[in-house]
């Protein structure tokens, strides 16, 4: 059996492969039949507390780092909650310190907000010096 989501984006993408044919004139199904049809809702949180990594795992990945700059990318990731790309778009002016820590400044995207975090792990000495490697 296939995830929730699986089958909601299959099939939105069968819809839109199906609406493209209908206007190139590819296809006998009404397009009144096609637009009828519905996507399933999708699953909103698809990860739970279990699939997360605790806090302790996060220390031994720490642990098991030679370079300083892995274990500020690791501190960084987790604790930001960044996915890889947005790690790497993250520029020098992104990057602040103040007294209780380092303030990432995300570049604003769909809510056209900038989003302030916080890192605590990630001390003055990770955050320079993913700075400096980055």
């Amino acid at each position: 059996m296939y995830a929730v989501n699986t089958i909601s984006d299959t099939v939105a993408t069968i819809k839109t492969f199906y609406l493209w044919m209908i206007e190139e004139g590819l296809s006998p199904i009404p397009e009144k039949k096609l637009r009828a049809i519905k996507r399933p809702p999708q699953e909103t949180i698809t990860k739970t507390a279990e699939d997360l990594l605790t806090a302790h795992e996060i220390e031994l990945l720490v642990r098991a780092c030679t370079w300083t700059r892995d274990r500020a990318l690791i501190y960084t990731l987790y604790e930001a909650g960044l996915r890889i790309g947005k790690l790497a778009a993250l520029s020098r002016g992104d990057v602040k310190f103040a007294e209780k820590g380092v303030v990432l400044t995300r570049k604003p995207q769909k809510t056209e907000k900038p989003r302030y975090i916080r890192l605590v792990m990630a001390d003055r000495k990770l955050g320079r010096t993913l700075i400096r490697n980055f």
